[in-house]
């Protein structure tokens, strides 16, 4: 019996590794493992003077006088910290080593903190960490001979860019006039670079011949770059904003591998240089490291559906060469593509199309990734998070809008890298969601957050962190939405970078059919009257051809209206003056549009409004259409002959031999972009400067 218990005892004295870990982060036992007593409790605390923990017991009596000396002697401790010493990182080796997926499962249990707003949680855990002003000593072993090797050199434009100890009242360069430059170079083509006059910590702007030029560190397993993505990172190196608009479908993926590599190495480069000053802390160093911000997030990369998330963080894994991936299975339950979606019969669509909604199209989401070694911790809390991947829905649900309660953006304070690819796709979802999710974007936060501000940047402190902040978009097509990012939320001081190449040959040449199309310009003085003068010229030039009695054109006519707030407008003045339509836009069900489409086609309604968002998300082949009018061109300039090819006489319903086909364009000079990518930018010029305001172009035989 006797040894029984003996054994007993000598098992409970043994510590699990999670209770290891929790020694080191918070130094008390796990809450888990006290049994709660009347009679004794016992409270350990780290004494900073010489690190030996004390060990203080009540008396069975008092229980209060315990917990108040208990207390105070923790506070006790404070009152000792000198400038030697530093806040603790967060990540330890202990963590790498307890980084299963069924240690893990205290995480997974609850989403609502992982998500990175639940503040009573955060709250608890900066206080805690916050009073852990040592290095423990498992940390400081992560900052070994390959962390080392991670320090970014002198040379590296991230210490010139970042290390700038600002000690003044306005920023440098605020008065500092814009100079724009031409660069022409092998594969981006051509390049508009704009740079601040005076700026004497401008890096030169030239393409890498290879990827040692890259500042790239030893312990990310980059893999060999196409020329291509040695261009993009030449670019994204200098932190300078970039704006490129030609993501294909051949490109896409190559243009993730590229901001990842960026995004990785830019974090590896910030951690390892905190850990690197915290063991001179430890150490005894008496200097002053200013490494950090205001919160810990660095890099947020917004992106449209969960499928491009699970791409991007799987392609993150792996540059890092991660041996484990923590809540790897939560993670792939909830972005792969599910198993019905798998198994659900498929139409035959376009491969853009395909593309585009390949895997999990759920466009609400949102996830923390933190680094700790070779370990990715994923649905880490946002304020202890290095990498954010989010959709604008995801962030638009915590961020919240003015006077709502329990809304938090404070973790966007410090990000010093934005990456939005497919930036095409948000304005067919919800362009305000990601313009408010910028306007929330390095503001000052409300609360200080468990933040170190002996280790805070001054430029930081100040309010400046948007000029120092780099911005990627990343788009497939050139809109005026997407190129005003970049002139109204990119504010680096090492300037901007917009790919600006002319388009020499439009998508018209991909209209297949024999047909006339009839370009009509109106004019508008500015870009705010643009929808008011759209309107009117078509109600009153228009609109009466197609109404006009049995003429020509007036029957089975097929609007495409760009913005749902356009289709509404015509909609309601259709129905004010009693003409003869049906409709189908993203908000009508299924059994609606089946029967729009049907007394379309057989010429029960004359004409059909017909949306762009609808289009994008559907992609039907709708028949019957005998004159196509765009209302304003698509967003998307393959959708110009994907639409024109539908007038055919193989999709009419007894269509006579001599039935025409006609298509009609309404634009303006607002109009550059759009029409450019479906005339060319040549003859899109001549166009918007000819003294004529009708032009006529045939395609086909």
């Amino acid at each position: 019996m006797a040894k029984q218990k003996k054994r007993k005892k000598g098992a409970s004295s043994k510590i699990s590794r999670k209770d290891q870990r929790h020694f080191v982060e918070f130094g008390e036992s796990h809450p888990a493992d006290e049994q709660p007593s009347h009679n004794s409790r016992t409270v350990i605390v780290h004494d900073r003077a010489d690190k030996a923990p004390v060990h203080s017991e009540s008396d069975s009596n008092s229980d209060t006088e315990s917990e108040t000396d208990a207390v105070s002697e923790l506070l006790s401790t404070f009152s000792r910290k000198t400038n030697k010493r530093s806040k603790v990182a967060i990540e330890t080796d202990s963590e790498t080593a307890s980084s299963s997926d069924s240690e893990a499962e205290p995480d997974q249990a609850s989403p609502g903190r992982s998500q990175g707003y639940n503040k009573d949680a955060q709250q608890t855990v900066f206080e805690e960490a916050a009073n852990d002003d040592t290095l423990g000593a498992d940390e400081s072993d992560l900052f070994d001979t390959k962390t080392e090797n991670d320090l970014p050199p002198t040379d590296d434009p991230f210490l010139v860019h970042f290390e700038w100890d600002l000690d003044c009242d306005t920023f440098p360069l605020d008065e500092a006039a814009h100079v724009k430059t031409a660069l022409q170079w092998p594969i981006l083509g051509s390049l508009r670079v704009t740079s601040l006059e005076g700026n004497k910590r401008d890096v030169i702007l030239r393409s890498a011949s290879d990827q040692s030029q890259l500042h790239v560190r030893p312990s990310i397993a980059a893999p060999t770059l196409s020329p291509l993505q040695l261009e993009v990172m030449s670019v994204l190196v200098t932190y300078r904003d970039l704006l490129y608009t030609e993501r294909t479908l051949d490109k896409g993926e190559e243009i993730r591998q590229a901001y990842c590599l960026h995004a990785l190495n830019h974090m590896v480069k910030t951690r390892s240089r905190i850990l690197h000053h915290n063991a001179k802390l430890h150490k005894g160093a008496t200097s002053e490291f200013r490494d950090q911000g205001l919160t810990r997030p660095k890099v947020l990369i917004v992106l449209p559906f969960r499928e491009s998330a699970f791409r991007t963080v799987n392609f993150l894994a792996r540059l890092l060469g991660s041996k484990d991936v923590v809540n790897k299975g939560r993670f792939q339950k909830e972005f792969e593509e599910p198993e019905e979606n798998k198994d659900r019969k498929k139409m035959e669509r376009p491969a853009d199309y395909e593309a585009t909604f390949a895997g999990n199209t759920d466009d609400s989401f949102r996830i923390g990734l933190r680094l700790a070694g070779k370990t990715l911790r994923l649905y880490t809390e946002f304020y202890f998070s290095d990498i954010i991947i989010a959709s604008p829905l995801g962030l638009r649900t915590v961020i919240g809008a003015e006077g709502e309660k329990g809304r938090d953006f404070d973790f966007l304070s410090s990000l010093e890298l934005v990456v939005i690819d497919q930036a095409e796709v948000f304005l067919m979802q919800n362009w305000d969601h990601l313009l408010h999710l910028l306007a929330h974007v390095n503001r000052q936060p409300s609360e200080a957050h468990g933040a170190d501000f002996s280790r805070a940047r001054l430029w930081c402190v100040q309010g400046w962190t948007n000029r120092f902040r780099q911005t990627a978009i990343f788009s497939a097509v050139s809109q005026a939405p997407i190129n005003a990012l970049l002139s109204r939320h990119a504010q680096s001081y090492a300037g901007s970078v917009a790919v600006v190449n002319p388009v020499t040959v439009g998508h018209i040449s991909g209209v297949a059919v024999v047909l006339p199309q009839l370009y009509r310009r109106f004019e508008c003085a500015s870009s705010v009257d643009v929808p008011d003068a759209r309107f009117q010229f078509f109600v009153e030039k228009v609109l009466p051809q197609l109404t006009a009695g049995d003429a020509e054109g007036s029957h089975h006519v097929l609007v495409y209206v760009k913005t749902y707030f356009d289709f509404v407008r015509l909609r309601n003045h259709l129905r004010r003056e009693g003409h003869s339509f049906t409709q189908t836009c993203e908000y009508t069900t299924n059994e609606k549009v089946a029967r729009a489409r049907n007394i379309f086609f057989r010429g029960y309604r004359r004409m059909l409004l017909y949306t762009e968002r609808f289009h994008f998300y559907r992609r039907y082949r709708i028949k019957g259409v005998r004159h196509l009018v765009f209302y304003e061109l698509p967003t998307y300039p393959h959708f110009y002959p994907e639409l024109c090819n539908l007038l055919q006489p193989a999709l009419q319903r007894r269509a006579a031999p001599d039935t025409t086909f006609q298509c009609s364009v309404l634009f303006c000079k607002q109009d550059a972009l759009p029409l450019g990518a479906v005339l060319g930018t040549a003859r899109a010029a001549k166009l918007l400067h000819s003294e004529q305001s009708t032009h006529m172009f045939v395609s086909g035989d």
